[in-house]
């Protein structure tokens, strides 16, 4: 729980329907410790993926990387990661967390 990866990905399903996966993936454990399935990529699907894990970040060590996503600059997640103490990392535009 030091070095967390993030990031949404839209799977497409049936003929015109769409599911979205916000997934926190453990770098040093190299395992995934969330993960959160929605109609709807919003903030609310990020902030309900952090959410599952706040009670396991180590305040001021625990790194969360993400993409540029919308909702990881976000006033949201911004606040999640000042609450929390989370060390907030992004990757340059047009480059993948995973």
């Amino acid at each position: 729980m030091e070095v967390l990866l993030t990031g949404v990905t839209e799977f497409k399903y049936g003929t015109q329907a769409k599911v979205y996966l916000s997934v926190i993936l453990d770098y040093g454990e190299k395992k995934i410790v969330t993960f959160k399935l929605s109609k709807h990529n919003n903030n609310e699907l990020v902030r309900e993926s952090v959410s599952q894990i706040e009670d396991r970040i180590k305040v001021t060590k625990t790194l969360i990387h993400s993409n540029r996503g919308f909702q990881y600059p976000s006033h949201s997640f911004k606040h999640f990661a000042d609450e929390h103490q989370v060390i907030q990392s992004m990757s340059r535009v047009g480059k993948c967390v995973f």
